[in-house]
């Protein structure tokens, strides 16, 4: 059975820390509202629209977290247009808008701002439609199972805690990696608690059925098809028994110590975990950054976990061993996501008093800001990150009685490549 304090401590934690409150939800809602206000009275003939993408809409917002906004228009000026991340800026800057950004060299340009009436910050594209395509591909799975939100939010809320989910910053995962990674830990259980909606619609076309095949959706050239009718899937998953609190455990304990790094490649798209030679990831893993594989559903041809280099990796596999063993010891989920602070620099104090690190329970120093250099990626102790060896058999697991360790991969010699 499930441990009572940490089916409490989670559901605790998903409840007053995760879920977005009535409040948070109309200011966003208030907030879009007024972006279209915005962008309508700019220019009223130019039939801009604007939509909501990821955590907003797709079931995984929290009170904290940004709004994401696509804008879709046929207005085709690169330089007076809005598709100039410039020209949007101003916009918003005349409008109030603060701590305003562009980002013009990336794949999707962004620009990033903050509306100091509603406290919220902002990342704006234009055009990016497979992002809408994407957000309605995760809000189908939030949708299949009561166990795939609760799940992703705590994996999401720990990665934060940690200062695990900055890809842009090199070293750690973006958080659309951290959902992927919980969706196919979800499709590849045993039995699975969801399906790839990839993979049926697939299934369509080597079906021998005369029911009418589904017309693909392509957007850039990128086929972004998947099943959508989940009504009928809505108990694929009733078969599986375990409770969140297993689950969780059970994450942790895949990437802490039975996932293959060497030779494995998560695939949402086809709901299994592939082999690195099937796709040719086998090849230049220290140049593409392969040490850890994440296919991206929609483009099977990018990595989404090819930020982090070799010690990153062996760093991330040390915080899940830790998050393991803190569950095991304590059944706290708090305990688990506790706040990562980066040590001090030497001689720091001299610069600003107001920078000495504190001291958390265990006596390590807390800092205040997280840099790549110092982060727990790049300076685990390895003896001190072993799995407990705690009884586990109260987390509801089929597979706990064996220990951890039992199943441990050894790849502890990282690589000097940095990404």
């Amino acid at each position: 059975m499930l441990s009572c304090s940490l089916f409490y401590l989670i559901c605790l934690l998903f409840q007053s820390s995760l879920t977005p409150s009535q409040e948070a939800l109309a200011r966003r809602r208030k907030f879009i509202a007024k972006i279209n206000y915005i962008l309508s009275k700019q220019w009223p003939d130019k039939d801009i629209k604007v939509h909501p993408f990821g955590s907003t809409v797709n079931g995984l917002g929290t009170s904290s977290s940004d709004v994401d906004l696509c804008l879709t228009t046929t207005w085709d000026d690169p330089v007076n247009g809005i598709s100039n991340m410039h020209v949007v800026a101003a916009c918003l800057r005349s409008h109030g808008m603060t701590k305003i950004s562009t980002v013009t060299k990336a794949k999707v340009p962004i620009c990033k701002f903050f509306d100091p009436e509603f406290r919220i910050s902002c990342d704006i594209n234009v055009n990016n439609t497979i992002a809408l395509r994407n957000t309605t591909l995760i809000r189908l799975y939030v949708e299949l199972d009561p166990r795939v939100r609760p799940i992703i939010l705590i994996i999401k809320h720990w990665a934060k805690q940690r200062v695990l989910n900055d890809a842009a910053k090199g070293g750690t995962l973006s958080s659309y990696c951290w959902v992927i990674m919980v969706l196919n830990f979800l499709q590849t259980r045993d039995p699975p608690i969801i399906p790839s909606l990839h993979q049926l619609y697939f299934d369509h076309f080597s079906s021998k059925s005369e029911a009418p095949r589904p017309k693909p959706i392509v957007i850039d050239g990128v086929d972004c098809s998947f099943e959508e009718n989940i009504e009928p899937l809505k108990s694929f998953g009733s078969k599986n028994h375990e409770t969140l609190g297993g689950l969780v455990y059970s994450f942790f304990r895949l990437f802490a110590y039975e996932f293959d790094y060497d030779s494995s490649v998560l695939s949402v798209r086809h709901g299994r975990v592939l082999t690195k030679a099937e796709k040719q990831w086998d090849l230049d893993v220290d140049k593409m950054c392969r040490h850890l594989c994440v296919e991206e559903p929609f483009t099977p041809d990018r990595n989404l976990a090819n930020s982090a280099d070799a010690v990153s990796v062996n760093g991330l596999k040390k915080e899940f061993r830790r998050a393991l063993e803190v569950l095991g010891e304590t059944a706290s989920i708090e305990a688990a996501c506790e706040p990562f602070f980066a040590p001090q620099p030497p001689h720091a104090h001299l610069a600003s008093p107001s920078l000495h690190p504190r001291q958390n329970g265990n006596g390590s120093a807390r800092g205040t800001s997280p840099a790549r250099h110092l982060h727990p990626l790049h300076h685990h102790n390895s003896n001190s990150h072993t799995a407990s060896s705690t009884n586990h058999g109260n987390f509801n697991n089929p597979n706990q009685h064996q220990h951890p360790t039992s199943a441990h991969h050894n790849n502890s010699t990282p690589s000097t490549h940095s990404s």
